[in-house]
């Protein structure tokens, strides 16, 4: 007389489902790969959507990424207590169902992806030096949107990392005019076709901490080597076509931007700046003027 198993089988779906959602909640897609593997999947996408969004807004990815992982949690604890019916379609059943195989084949690929996707979508640098001081301070990390879609156009106010053309050396500045913009340095500030061109609010926290020089001789000058070729009575410099002009926050010190190198071309720019508020904290007039002065 024969007598029929029911022993689970390795590829049957799990019936813990409280294990489940925590593995899901705590461990992302790799862990929804215990309870499914096109649930795994789709948490990836989800993921890989959201990384993207905060690439182009800001939004507050903990918290994001805790609802997320809370909303897969309840999914996961659904799917394992009423797995879905799927025997009409035997192959979907198949790839679906969890298996220790499976599951760390999906794991990995996943893994692997999501970090080349974060590092082709954004990377991170931690600044070296002042020359942004207030805005940005020495020893930060900050973000940097690479893709062009998702750091937008190049405009003015904008903060982009570039390499000057043959140089290794990254570094950052803000891009205070464009293509046809008549640029003017004026006792640290500046003027774009005869106008102030700074955001107020900025110059005014910039010049309380002291990192606005008047005195300073290339902060009354807009000239592609102004300092090396004698041209200081030439005070006016038009950016030309695919163009833009940098200038650093920190006005304070001598600093190596297009006040020294001249307008760059766009194709120099290699990532958008995601800033960081410090309305909150005190700078003095030292903070300026540290002798590393170059960076990031």
């Amino acid at each position: 007389m024969s007598s029929e198993s029911h022993a689970e089988s390795p590829d049957t779906y799990p019936k813990k489902p409280l294990w489940a959602a925590a593995l899901a909640f705590l461990l992302g897609p790799f862990g929804m790969t215990y309870t499914s593997v096109a649930l795994s999947v789709l948490y990836a996408l989800v993921a890989f959507i959201l990384i993207i969004v905060s690439s182009a807004f800001p939004i507050n990815t903990a918290l994001t990424g805790v609802v997320l992982g809370a909303i897969f949690g309840v999914i996961a604890y659904r799917y394992s207590v009423q797995p879905p019916k799927l025997s009409h379609r035997p192959w979907l059943a198949r790839l679906d169902r969890p298996g220790w195989s499976k599951s760390i084949l999906c794991a990995v690929a996943e893994a692997v992806i999501l970090v080349e996707f974060v590092l082709f979508v954004r990377s991170a640098v931690t600044i070296r030096g002042i020359s942004m001081f207030p805005t940005v301070l020495p020893g930060e990390h900050l973000a940097i949107n690479i893709l062009p879609p998702l750091r937008g156009p190049v405009i003015r106010g904008m903060v982009v990392r570039y390499r000057l053309p043959g140089d290794r050396l990254s570094r950052i500045s803000r891009v205070v005019g464009l293509a046809g913009d008549t640029i003017e340095m004026k006792r640290g500030l500046v003027y774009i076709n005869g106008k102030p061109a700074d955001d107020s609010a900025r110059i005014s926290r910039q010049q309380r901490a002291g990192c606005i020089d008047s005195t300073v001789s290339m902060n009354n000058l807009a000239q592609v080597g102004g300092f090396s070729a004698g041209t200081r009575d030439k005070t006016k410099l038009v950016v030309g076509l695919n163009q833009m002009f940098l200038v650093s926050d920190n006005r304070a010190v001598p600093v190596e931007d297009s006040r020294v190198f001249g307008p760059l071309s766009l194709d120099g720019v290699s990532g958008a700046v995601q800033l960081r508020k410090h309305d909150s904290q005190p700078f003095t007039i030292s903070d300026c003027h540290p002798q590393s002065i170059y960076g990031p």
